[in-house]
């Protein structure tokens, strides 16, 4: 006979016999519900005339692909489900993404790669004075490969050093050239003269203003500054602008001293 919990909607098929005339008692193997179940000729009744009976646990099986079955209690589809709904809980796997997918993924991104190469190396050397400002050990690298880069966006040129006399006093006289070389005006920093002798030593050093306000883009303006009383062996004068970082293309124009 077919039976069906009414908690679950579990379905079981049961000989007769084992339900007996006084009908029984039985237990559902998936939700663990009890039930009455009343022999084939009688209606269920809540009212059990016998002793207190067992309960019995009908224990769900999967049919096999033949109808026939024997005396073992077997479950049937119930509400068209392939078999007894168990409570426990499943791991869903992750979904994965097709192979066609996933290769083509796998593509795009080699060629965002070979993009970003492409484009990234070109960059390097047309915005290399942005790079150097974020990164100033880079300033080095590109003074090597002969590309310095000009943090100023000022050049010093024509630097002429010259030694002449006044009132039986030496004085040394240092003029030159600014010119904007960057794409927008710029302030104009002081200048730092240096003095060196002729194997290089270090003798003197000062900083002067060269010139006021702003230098529009393209625009040159000269310079001259004067020293009085210089050290007498020097022989060599550099032209830097003040507290430029190494390697800056401005970071320096040397003349002999005359």
């Amino acid at each position: 006979m077919l039976i069906t919990c009414p908690s679950c909607a579990a379905a079981y098929r049961l000989p007769a016999d084992r339900i007996g005339p006084a009908g029984r008692k039985v237990r559902c193997a998936s939700c663990r519900e009890s039930w009455f179940v009343a022999t084939p000729a009688e209606k269920p009744s809540l009212d059990i005339e016998s002793g207190a009976p067992h309960d019995i646990d009908v224990i769900p099986q999967r049919m096999p692909p033949d109808p026939p079955q024997t005396a073992e209690e077997t479950p049937i589809r119930a509400r068209d489900e392939a078999s007894a709904p168990k409570p426990r809980r499943r791991r869903v796997a992750a979904s994965r993404p097709p192979r066609r997918v996933a290769k083509a993924a796998r593509s795009l991104r080699g060629v965002a790669a070979a993009i970003g190469i492409l484009v990234g190396v070109p960059a390097l050397f047309l915005f290399r004075a942005d790079v150097v400002a974020a990164m100033p050990g880079t300033a080095s690298v590109y003074a090597a490969m002969g590309l310095p880069v000009n943090l100023v966006g000022l050049k010093l040129a024509a630097i002429r050093s010259v030694l002449v006399e006044e009132n039986g006093t030496p004085i040394l006289e240092v003029s030159g050239e600014i010119t904007n070389v960057d794409r927008a005006a710029r302030s104009v920093p002081p200048l730092l003269i240096s003095i060196e002798s002729d194997s290089g030593e270090g003798l003197y050093a000062w900083s002067a203003r060269a010139a006021e306000g702003e230098l529009e883009r393209g625009s040159t303006v000269p310079f001259r500054v004067r020293l009085t009383a210089p050290p007498p062996a020097s022989r060599r004068v550099e032209v830097t602008f003040k507290d430029v970082r190494a390697h800056d293309a401005t970071a320096g124009s040397l003349a002999e001293l005359r």
